[in-house]
């Protein structure tokens, strides 16, 4: 209102000045008026105050002009500043709210911004945070190294930077109690000095989870390497008193030490070979996947015959089949041959 009060008194101002300007013109009459009114003669008093309202009006007209141009850009000036300071206050309402830290220092430390994420975070209120350096915000052990690290990065190149970089952070509540917190800075160069932001945020509960989660990895291993070792313990065990029946009914199946009698014995003698034999390369296989999660495996591959492989399993599954009704046929198979993957590897 004011500078609109002054708009109006100058265009004031302008028209007295130009309406006695235009008296005094006439008081010159054969200099000004004479030349421009009339080519000859005097002119009249009519005339003359014709002429002097004409001009008042003219002055007047262009004194309203003036102040409406005038009214106009005042109050395009004002929505503008109005616009700055809504998008101002929304700018500090979003930073306000944020759940992030988001704290603001000058070069020398100290506390210029202190939003609502901070105040969660820290425990501090605004009113007594701002003013205070930094460093009240920091663990004892690590005030002395902040301030060199934060002249370094006022020298440097770069606009912003993680503070994680030189290993995990802390920060200090106002109860005294320390939490984990990643972080990052930020300067800004302005006409009044330079502005530093630091952003930070608590990852308490992110670090519990990733402990919790290492530690159960660990767990697993362990339980996983127990449960190896047990494996191998009981192959190894198992491994001994099968040896012994594969063994011995190989020399009843052979008759190594005379003849068992009847034919079906010395079948029988051999499903019991057979059988064991299977048993022990399941056994081996235990072994093997022992070995491959200790990572003690070379993998080689050798050609077996197919036949034999489907002939042994006949034979172990061919009674209980035959209990089922069910009968089992294989032809076509003689000459089939494959290859397979053998794991060799240091014993446990």
């Amino acid at each position: 209102m004011q500078r609109h009060h002054l708009r109006l008194l100058i265009a004031l101002i302008v028209v007295v000045i130009f309406s006695l300007t235009t008296v005094w013109e006439f008081a010159f009459e054969d200099l000004l008026i004479h030349g421009l009114l009339v080519e000859h003669g005097d002119v009249s008093l009519a005339q003359k105050w014709e002429f002097i309202g004409s001009a008042t009006v003219s002055a007047a007209i262009a004194g309203i002009i003036f102040n409406w141009v005038g009214l106009q850009i005042l109050a395009a000036r004002k929505r503008a500043e109005e616009r700055m300071r809504e998008s101002k206050e929304q700018l500090f309402g979003l930073i306000d709210i944020a759940t992030d830290a988001i704290i603001s220092i000058d070069t020398n430390g100290i506390i210029r911004l202190f939003n609502q994420g901070a105040k969660a975070i820290f425990g501090h209120n605004a009113e007594d945070i701002i003013g205070e350096p930094l460093d009240l915000l920091l663990p004892e052990r690590f005030r002395g190294g902040h301030g060199h690290h934060l002249q370094h990065f006022l020298q440097s190149p770069e606009a912003s930077r993680l503070m994680n970089g030189r290993g995990a952070i802390h920060g200090l509540r106002k109860d005294g109690s320390e939490f984990p917190a990643e972080a990052s800075i930020s300067k800004l160069d302005l006409p009044t000095g330079t502005v530093l932001t630091v952003m930070l945020r608590d990852i308490t509960e992110r670090q519990r989870v990733e402990d919790a989660l290492l530690a159960a990895k660990e767990e697993a291993e362990l339980s996983n390497r127990a449960k190896s070792e047990f494996l191998a313990g009981m192959s190894h065990e198992l491994r001994t008193p099968l040896n012994a029946i594969i063994g011995f009914s190989e020399v009843m199946n052979k008759e190594s030490l005379g003849p068992v009698g009847s034919p079906r014995y010395r079948e029988y003698a051999g499903d019991i070979h057979a059988s064991g034999k299977h048993l022990l390369a399941l056994i081996n296989d235990i072994l093997d996947i022992s070995k491959i999660e200790a990572h003690k495996v070379e993998l080689d591959e050798e050609e077996v015959e197919l036949a034999g492989i489907v002939r042994s399993c006949l034979t172990m599954i061919k009674e209980r089949a035959h209990a089922g009704g069910i009968a089992l046929i294989a032809d076509g198979i003689t000459n089939c041959r494959w290859w397979r993957s053998i794991a060799y590897g240091a014993g446990l």
